[in-house]
């Protein structure tokens, strides 16, 4: 079980000790809310803060540090939940007793001196440092355009949460890099060490106040903050439906359906929503999957995903542009069946034990710990693996079934090839 300790106020750790890894692992998040003009800046800095600091003083320092820290390893974070823009670092280490040395004492150190003695010159961030992250992000930001299906849904919510923040991209957009320097940069990063709350996250051996002791040491200059309110989740009625389409250099079709859903408040209402979409189109035995492709070939790749926080629901499909109408009535008809109590028990059962099986995954590593207790950690319905598992295992059809009842279709938008 996992356990919530205030290292400081608007700083929480969630620490879960396990000796069932030969690793051990942290993550300090800095959570601000999504906006358009800070979004992509907040996305650069922990690739600015891994190139050096201080005691490291260049990328080829932090490399020799880590390579003597037994292969330990950090990295950048960036991460959007609903509304919620979270930037920040993620250090994996040996255990202590493996290593045969105080490994998480050393990272909690060195990490403390990339977050607070960063690379800075001339009251900003190292210029050369800056041009390489700032040319890496852009690269980053053109190549989604190459993955079709990431493309997609990415204009379905630039389209469908037109004015919101949810619309913003995790990274921010690339026109948005043009207008960042080495100091606004460095200036956004002090605003977070003042303002911004922070989540810490941490799995190992070590007891929970054995590592909030080490991570509050790491992170004492947070002490003594006020820290700015997260904006909360709001459920928001759709209008009449919208609808976007755009040509591409692409020979298949890409479909994505956008539906506003409720928010989920309570546990059993979270597991409602899960399974509700796992029979919906969460795997190959889902209704899109074989009522679309297996049975009536209108796709060859169709799924749906959920984001429990925004509330909100999207369906993905590869398809042949002339079967767009077909597909999307399909998609319709499906999820009007499934609303109207027509979850069968074997449906219900499948779509449990998938989702069991992948709540058990999580334990598998001490990185998919960390990514589910990040979406845990920022709001909605709290609860461990097992407790998630349990909520999951009480879902009726009828629950599942008011879900879809209570989602409402809100954008279509169409990917296609150009015309010859």
């Amino acid at each position: 079980m996992p356990e919530l300790i205030e290292l400081f106020p608007g700083v929480r750790l969630t620490a879960v000790q396990s000796s069932r890894f030969r690793t051990g692992c942290f993550r300090v998040s800095f959570l601000s809310p999504l906006r358009s003009e800070t979004a992509a800046m907040n996305a650069l800095i922990p690739d600015l803060l891994l190139r050096g600091c201080r005691t490291c003083p260049d990328p080829t320092a932090v490399s020799r540090f880590l390579d003597d820290a037994c292969g330990a390893s950090v990295g950048g974070l960036v991460r959007k939940h609903g509304q919620i823009q979270t930037a920040g670092i993620y250090a994996a280490f040996l255990e202590d007793a493996v290593a045969q040395e105080p490994l998480l004492e050393r990272l909690c150190g060195f990490v403390h001196d990339l977050l607070f003695e960063p690379l800075v010159k001339d009251d900003g961030f190292d210029p050369a440092g800056f041009a390489v992250e700032c040319a890496n992000l852009r690269s980053a930001m053109r190549a989604e355009k190459n993955d079709k299906a990431l493309y997609a849904i990415r204009q379905l919510c630039r389209n469908m949460f037109r004015g919101e923040p949810y619309a913003v991209p995790a990274s921010g957009e690339e026109e948005d890099l043009d207008r960042i320097t080495p100091k606004n940069l460095y200036e956004q990063y002090q605003a977070l060490l003042a303002h911004a709350p922070a989540e810490v996250f941490y799995m190992g051996s070590e007891t929970p106040q054995r590592a909030a002791e080490l991570l509050r040491g790491m992170l004492r200059p947070l002490a003594g903050r006020s820290c700015e309110k997260l904006p909360e989740p709001v459920f928001r009625t759709p209008g009449p439906v919208r609808s976007l389409t755009e040509t591409g250099d692409l020979t298949q079709a890409r479909l994505a359906v956008g539906f506003r859903t409720p928010i989920p408040q309570t546990l059993d209402e979270l597991a409602a929503a899960q399974v509700f979409t796992a029979v919906y189109g969460g795997s190959y035995r889902s209704r899109l999957f074989l009522r679309m492709r297996e049975e009536a070939s209108l796709c060859y790749a169709v799924s749906a995903s959920l984001d429990r926080r925004e509330g909100a629901m999207f369906v993905t499909a590869g398809i042949d542009a002339e079967q767009t109408e077909p597909a999307l009535a399909e998609i319709r008809r499906q999820l009007a069946l499934c609303a109207a109590d027509g979850i069968g028990p074997d449906e219900l059962d499948q779509a449990k034990a998938l989702l069991i099986s992948g709540l058990r995954g999580v334990c598998e590593s001490p990185g998919r710990m960390e990514e589910f207790y990040a979406g845990v950690s920022l709001g909605g319905p709290a609860g461990s693996i097992e407790d998630r598992a349990a909520a999951i295992g009480r879902v009726t059809a009828e629950q599942a079934s008011a879900f879809g009842a209570a989602a409402q279709e809100d954008f279509v938008y169409l990917l296609k090839g150009a015309e010859p």
